[in-house]
């Protein structure tokens, strides 16, 4: 390494860089001197790369003879065997290409061979590199082949800043920068990143398998393609993809078009992409960034700063998606996280809204006290929300005791009024072991009252800078708030309005009953609220009589109304149905009071 350094020194004191060749002077003949002496200096270093990669092959085989393998350790053990090979390769390709190297070639041919050697024989020792770093993290840490491992990192560096000085060029990734420490310190905890689906894109194959095996290791699962062409054809058909490795220089579409066409697909543009090339090229980072990568790594990629850069990318994107994933389902969050400017664009949709509360939670929590009040009300609600999200709604709010959901946005859904009343249903479903749980804590059975109304709303973003979230505003969620309320009046679990009811492609599977048509507090246009209940046919003749009875009534015929419900209450007297019993009620008084008759149920609350 001291060579390195003199080189290094050398560099610092050429102010205006390297002389090209072509005229005699004391300053040229001293730059042709150091030239041809670190162009011997990086030969020596590969040479050496050789030496180390025959003695990491022999050290390998001793410290892991084959038994028990993993197929990563059956990768590995493949790659550390190649190594050999491969640096023989190398030293052959630089001995040819660097042959006349700062001797005979001319001003307008060295550009072109400082470029091949820099993109070429970095790309041919990421491999070795990659190899070697694999190496360490596997083996034992005090392990003869650890040690080696490192040497051969060590070289690999080595023959990388000769490299660079060499071409003229002082590579970015030679040294790791501390905000690529900090990042890898907080990485250290593997829990912090969740597994993550990886595309990486890259004409050199060893190279390729080099950062899947790597990234598998990590827990990763990573597809690999060799051209922009399979890129693009990936991201098409994997929409799942978080995070994509592309390489700079491909073939057919190179990794800049690639880039640039990601950037403008409405769909993927949000994928974080970090580019990896062999050219140690400052300006081609900036052009990369300033296009929308999220980062820039050059080959030999050291696994530290690999780590940290990914690390950062998925951790950005993962809290992303967990903040997505308090409102929406796991499949909605995929696509808002590929495409969340567009869907949660504010508009007006066709949607159905839920609200669901808690019977009774005052009483109770006031006689079981906080601790476990808070400790219920998690559960219940944790258990209700998971059925919003299987049945693939949008969880808006937690309101005290109870829940708003939505279905119908962002994602438009043309049976969003089947899946609200699934889900109501399914809420009822959970209550039941919700209940087997928490009866014995509460000394009472919880109960649930569900409101539903469907039609249009304005929805996106609500609220400002210090909070917001997304939800519908409009009458139609006022309506369904006002209808859960009913529900404590009219004694059922689960009430819907007649714009739901009539967007219901499949009634089969219910029960439903019309209880009457209601006007609610600060909405003056009466509607007709449903009694849906999963379907049972021991109800199918309380129901048909109920509606009747309920039509007599709305037409002044009260005193047949009166004998249908006498005949009805008596009949199914162990059910007592206290919508029958309440209609009754106004029969009655209707009879008592024709004058004050009106066939719209007023709830004030």
């Amino acid at each position: 390494m001291a060579g390195v350094a003199q080189v290094v020194d050398l560099r610092q004191q050429t102010s205006q860089g390297l002389p090209l060749p072509g005229v005699v002077s004391s300053t040229q003949i001293t730059w042709l001197h150091e030239t041809q002496r670190v162009r011997n200096e990086l030969l020596d270093e590969l040479e050496r790369l050789g030496h180390l990669s025959e003695q990491l092959e022999s050290c390998y085989q001793d410290q892991f003879p084959g038994s028990d393998e993993t197929p990563l350790d059956v990768e590995l053990r493949a790659a550390v065997r190649s190594c050999p090979v491969a640096t023989q390769e190398i030293v052959q390709f630089a001995r040819e290409l660097l042959h006349d190297y700062g001797t005979s070639l001319s001003a307008e041919d060295l550009p072109d061979v400082q470029q091949r050697a820099r993109y070429d024989i970095r790309n041919m020792l990421a491999p070795v590199y990659g190899v070697s770093q694999e190496v360490e993290i596997t083996a034992p840490a005090d392990s003869q082949v650890t040690e080696v491992a490192i040497e051969l990192q060590h070289a690999c560096q080595s023959a990388t800043h000769l490299l660079d000085f060499l071409t003229g060029k002082t590579g970015r990734d030679t040294r790791i920068r501390a905000d690529d420490i900090q990042l890898q310190a907080v990485s250290a905890n593997a829990n912090e990143i969740e597994p993550a689906r990886i595309l990486v894109a890259d004409d050199n194959v060893t190279s390729a398998d080099q950062l899947r095996m790597h990234l598998v290791r990590q827990g990763h699962s990573v597809l690999v393609v060799h051209d922009g062409q399979a890129a693009m054809t990936a991201l098409d058909q994997h929409r799942d993809i978080d995070l994509v490795l592309l390489d700079v220089i491909m073939p057919g579409l190179d990794g800049v078009q690639l880039l640039s066409w990601i950037k403008h697909h409405d769909e993927l543009r949000h994928v974080p992409v970090i580019m990896v090339s062999g050219l140690a090229d400052d300006q081609r980072t900036v052009d990369c960034i300033a296009a929308g990568a999220e980062d820039y790594l050059s080959k030999p990629i050291n696994t530290v700063l690999l780590d940290a850069r990914v690390g950062s990318c998925l951790r950005r994107r993962q809290a992303e998606k967990h903040r997505l994933q308090q409102y929406f389902s796991r499949e909605l969050t995929r696509e808002l996280a590929c495409n969340s400017e567009d869907l949660l664009r504010t508009r007006d949709a066709d949607v159905s809204i839920l609200f669901c509360d808690i019977r009774r939670f005052s009483a109770i929590s006031e006689r079981v006290g906080a601790a476990t009040t808070i400790e219920w009300i998690g559960s219940t609600l944790g258990a209700l929300s998971r059925v919003v999200f299987e049945q693939q709604g949008v969880l808006i709010d937690y309101i005290g005791d109870g829940l708003m959901a939505m279905w119908g946005a962002p994602k438009p859904l043309d049976n969003h009024a089947d899946l609200a009343v699934r889900a109501g249903h399914s809420m009822l479903r959970a209550l039941e072991q919700i209940n087997g749980e928490w009866t014995p804590r509460l000394q009472e059975i919880i109960k649930l009252g569900i409101g539903i109304n469907s039609g249009s709303a304005h929805v996106g973003v609500i609220g400002s800078s210090p909070k917001f979230k997304y939800g519908p505003l409009g009458s139609t969620v006022n309506w369904a708030s006002r209808v859960e309320g009913t529900t404590k009046s009219l004694q059922s679990s689960l009430i819907v309005t007649q714009h739901t009811k009539k967007q219901l492609r499949d009634k089969s599977g219910y029960s439903i009953r019309r209880l009457c048509r209601a006007r609610v507090v600060n909405i003056r246009r009466p509607v007709s609220l449903y009694e849906v209940h999963a379907f049972d046919e021991q109800l199918t003749p309380v129901f048909r009589t109920y509606q009747t009875a309920l039509r007599l009534y709305e037409r002044r015929q009260f005193r047949d109304a009166a004998r249908l419900l006498g005949r009805l209450l008596a009949t199914y007297e162990d059910l007592a149905d206290v919508p029958s019993q309440l209609l009754m009620s106004r029969v009655l008084s209707a009879m008592a009071d024709e004058r004050s008759f009106d066939p719209v149920w007023e709830f004030s609350k």
